[in-house]
């Protein structure tokens, strides 16, 4: 589809994309800073809501993909559910960064453009059907992550994580962009849908033998460097070194966004070029990704045990819940694929609202992210600290939480596809991690704290970050409830199923 018709389904990409160049004109011609924040936050909402009436507008009628840019994105239903995702991400980022970057001296409204750039990048991966467009919207994403991370310029770790990310990102990308090249210069293809009918029928004409394929070795090491770059992204062990430097160093609202928007992102391009492209050769990657679940997964949650810096912590565990959904890419089954989305717009909710509480906590000198600087929180802040027993819960896997469901989603496509060890490891890993988000909680309730006198002079959450993390919690909470409160289970797994079928093979 060509001309104004495919425009129109480029529309909420394109929105996100105008309202983050909105917002630098508002920041270059705003004369006070005072006043620029609730403008930037209003514009930005604004943008947000109408990218989602527009991608919900788009969600009705898809019968069919609908492609635009010349055939090299598609408005489908995979894209569009991930899309809301990322929507939704950003709006949370968006309220709980005001009052953050307020306390941290650094509230500019290129933040906030940087933002909705990011987003636009990671819009674009998930709705590319060809490689270099991928590519393209990874390194839009990534460019904008890398001024991000060292957006605190006066803050070494700040620096630091910039820095780093830069290095270790950069070199993903090329990882990337070298594989895309080779499966290039084998196949002559980069639409997906294209290249893989060309394996389907390469192995067919074969015997199905892929080392009787001219310049098979070519392609496999193509194959292997595209997973070995999307396995950076998600930070899958052991490619996972500069996850929690980068997440304890960056302005906790962008790791935030990170830990959430970033790993959907490369989940998204991950499903659709593996389950599209190169699921033919799933026999040669199909080892590299169960190894890739088990270590992720058990290093993660290992690690994490020994954290005394919760940023640091959920940087681990963060790592974790990537080998869990590498569970549903593994597997690649319409099930796996559609927990694995569930699994995304659960663990965005969660973690999103427990960096809300964490950015609340930490003071301007970067103070109030280590696991004693907890003792004794729930008799300063009652609601917050049961904000974050509910999140704890959730990311432990207890019922009745999105996270529970998740977990039970990815597990059960799991056990379906009888890969019972891969289940079990995920079972324990999940039994392993309940130690140390427990551990948070153990600190917050039992530990002496404030008396009533020195509670009151403490500083309040603002409305904006308040209103983010009661939607978190009410999320996180409908999510692993199911229908018997309207809206829940059912639907988004209704939603999960139909997405997958749009990148089925």
């Amino acid at each position: 589809m060509t001309g104004l018709d495919g425009m129109t389904h480029a529309l909420p990409i394109l929105v996100v994309a105008l309202t983050g160049t909105i917002l630098l004109l508002v920041d270059s011609f705003s004369k006070s800073r005072e006043a620029e924040g609730p403008v930037m936050l209003v514009t930005g909402m604004a943008g947000l809501g109408v990218s989602l009436f527009l991608t919900l507008g788009l969600w009705v009628p898809a019968s069919g993909p609908a492609s635009f840019f010349a055939g090299m994105g598609v408005a489908d239903h995979f894209a569009l559910f991930l899309n809301v995702l990322f929507i939704i991400c950003t709006a949370l980022t968006l309220l709980i960064s005001g009052d953050y970057l307020k306390k941290c001296g650094a509230e500019r409204g290129e933040f906030y453009a940087l933002l909705f750039f990011a987003a636009t990048g990671m819009m674009i991966m998930v709705s590319s059907t060809n490689m270099v467009v991928i590519f393209l919207g990874l390194e839009v994403m990534s460019l904008c992550f890398y001024i991000l991370s060292g957006y605190l310029r006066t803050r070494p770790q700040s620096v630091e994580a910039g820095m780093k990310y830069f290095l270790m990102g950069a070199l993903a990308t090329g990882i990337v962009f070298y594989g895309i090249v080779l499966v290039y210069g084998v196949s002559g293809q980069t639409d997906l849908r294209k290249l893989g009918e060309w394996a389907s029928a390469s192995l067919q004409s074969h015997g199905g033998e892929i080392r009787s394929v001219p310049n098979h070795s070519v392609l496999l090491l193509g194959a292997a460097l595209i997973l070995v770059g999307f396995a950076f992204k998600v930070a899958s062990v052991p490619f996972h070194m500069w996850a929690p430097d980068v997440y304890e160093g960056a302005p906790t609202t962008v790791t935030a966004f990170m830990a959430t928007g970033v790993k959907a992102a490369a989940f998204g391009a991950f499903l659709r070029v593996f389950t599209t492209a190169l699921a033919p050769l799933r026999p040669e990657w199909g080892p590299a990704v169960w190894w890739l679940a088990v270590l992720t997964m058990s290093v993660g949650n290992l690690v994490a045990l020994t954290q005394a810096n919760v940023k640091r912590m959920m940087a681990y565990s963060s790592i974790a819940h990537a080998g869990y959904m590498l569970i549903g890419v593994y597997v690649l089954d319409a099930s796996s694929v559609a927990a694995v989305l569930y699994y995304l717009i659960a663990y965005a909710f969660m973690n999103i609202g427990v960096f809300s509480v964490i950015s609340f906590l930490e003071t301007r000198e970067g103070r109030g992210l280590s696991l004693d600087e907890y003792s004794g929180l729930y008799a300063r802040y009652p609601g917050l600290c049961v904000a974050m027993a509910i999140f704890m819960f959730s990311l432990g896997g207890i019922p009745p939480t999105a996270g529970f469901m998740g977990k039970f989603y990815v597990f059960r496509s799991a056990i379906e596809a009888h890969e019972y060890p891969l289940a079990i490891l995920g079972i324990l890993n999940s039994l392993i991690s309940l130690y140390y988000y427990l551990r948070v909680l153990v600190r917050m309730y039992m530990d002496p704290g404030l008396s009533a006198g020195e509670a009151e002079t403490l500083p309040r959450p603002s409305g904006a970050v308040a209103a983010a993390t009661a939607i978190a919690v009410l999320a996180t909470l409908w999510l692993g409830l199911g229908p018997a409160v309207g809206f829940g289970v059912d639907d988004v797994w209704t939603w999960a199923m139909m997405s997958q079928r749009s990148i089925a093979p």
